[in-house]
């Protein structure tokens, strides 16, 4: 027997936030067909979410592999654009401070992968 099975996970946090990146992508691959791109970004992202999400590897390393899917933030910016100078700053402050906490919860108490 392979492993410790005496506990249900043993990083939740990190699988809770490859949980919830999984969940945003499938909703943003949605709004990204719906503004019908170019087949290249299409072809691009759908491949490599497929490299992503098929590969053998950590679960809750997903969210630094989807950086080079860019063309999800196509949506995203769409939805930025129609809200009030004041009420994307909201956002953008909050994304970038949850966005800085990852980053140092990644650093420091899960270590090098």
């Amino acid at each position: 027997m392979l492993g410790r099975y005496d506990y249900l996970f043993p990083c939740p946090t990190e699988n809770l936030v490859g949980l919830a990146v999984l969940m945003c992508l499938s909703i943003l691959v949605l709004l990204l067909l719906r503004l019908r791109p170019p087949a290249v970004l299409v072809v691009y992202t759908l491949g490599t979410l497929a490299l992503i999400v098929l590969s053998q590897q950590m679960f809750g390393a997903i969210s630094r592999f989807v950086m080079p899917i860019f063309p999800l933030a196509i949506p995203l910016a769409l939805a930025l654009k129609r809200l009030s100078r004041a009420q994307a700053l909201a956002v953008l402050l909050i994304l970038g401070a949850l966005s800085g906490w990852y980053g140092g919860y990644a650093i420091f108490n899960l270590g090098v992968p």
